[in-house]
């Protein structure tokens, strides 16, 4: 904290030393939309009340915004927040069903989860601009991120079924899906369909509440390419590519470091929290991002 208290008064007290930017602007204001993009991870969706399905094809979107300060020529600092609404990709939860004949008795088997299940992931920002082009702060750039994060829970709602039958599965052949598909350990373009609540055992339409406290902390340092385009003399649009250089997770009292999260975990279970599934959302949501932003130059 006494490092960005530092960086934010090195920014806002620069003012003497800075040089103009474009027309004169040495401050500048960005809304920012992320759009992380996952083609490989599957996330489940309940088509109606009797079908499921599990989806390969992902876009996790988060905004942030910034606060810019043209430091020289080339070089721009800024300090902001970015807010996501994650999804969390677990498609299971490992639940305790009562037998119907004998209520002593419980056996835990594996549910469909039918709900999207979100949790809020927020993040304090520093970045760093080098512009190529000599006129901060626009043309061609490329830059760091630096993002501290955090998400906490004290419960979750999760609705599911346990009478689910497998109806169809299926992939879409190609060239590229079948020499990709020697190397991946999935089958990158696989479909499955689910008939709910058609089994006549076993068969529980429910909810259930995962009480245990969940929360996962992030260290996120990033890479930038983009360009800021000059629209009118106030406002310019920022187009970026921006992909994780190093992710640093915290949680149940162990740290996570790499550029891949597993997916070990991501199947919840009942008697415990969400940590798992929660840094693995993340992870994906600070994935290789596309990103559009709008700049207002003060």
């Amino acid at each position: 904290m006494k490092i960005l208290l530092t960086l934010i008064l090195a920014v806002f007290t620069s003012i003497s030393i800075g040089q103009s930017g474009y027309l004169g602007s040495k401050t500048n204001f960005q809304i920012n939309m992320n759009n992380s993009v996952n083609p490989f991870t599957v996330k489940g969706k309940q088509v109606n009340e009797n079908q499921y399905k599990e989806t390969r094809i992902n876009l996790n979107t988060s905004y942030s915004f910034t606060l810019n300060r043209v430091m020289n020529d080339n070089i721009q600092l800024g300090i902001g927040y970015r807010f996501a609404n994650m999804a969390l990709y677990s498609t299971d939860i490992w639940t305790d069903i009562q037998d119907p004949v004998n209520p002593n008795i419980h056996s835990e088997v594996k549910a469909k989860i039918l709900n999207k299940l979100k949790v809020k992931h927020h993040s304090g920002i520093i970045n760093l601009r080098y512009f190529t082009n000599g006129i901060s702060p626009i043309g061609k750039g490329i830059g760091i991120d630096f993002e501290l994060g955090r998400t906490s829970i004290e419960r979750l709602d999760v609705d599911y079924a346990t009478g689910y039958e497998l109806t169809s599965s299926g992939s879409s052949s190609g060239f590229l899906s079948e020499l990709l598909s020697d190397f991946l350990p999935f089958n990158i373009n696989s479909k499955k369909r689910y008939t709910l609540n058609q089994l006549n055992q076993d068969n529980v339409d429910s909810t259930t509440t995962l009480k245990a406290s969940s929360i996962v902390n992030s260290f996120i340092f990033k890479a930038y390419i983009g360009r800021t385009i000059p629209l009118t003399k106030k406002i310019g649009v920022d187009l970026s590519f921006t992909f994780p250089l190093l992710r640093v997770l915290r949680y149940n009292n162990t740290t996570k470091i790499g550029m891949m999260i597993s997916q070990k975990g991501q199947t919840l279970q009942e008697r415990g929290n969400a940590t798992d599934a929660i840094a693995y959302s993340i992870a994906q949501y600070n994935g290789l991002s596309i990103n559009i932003g709008l700049k207002y130059f003060l």
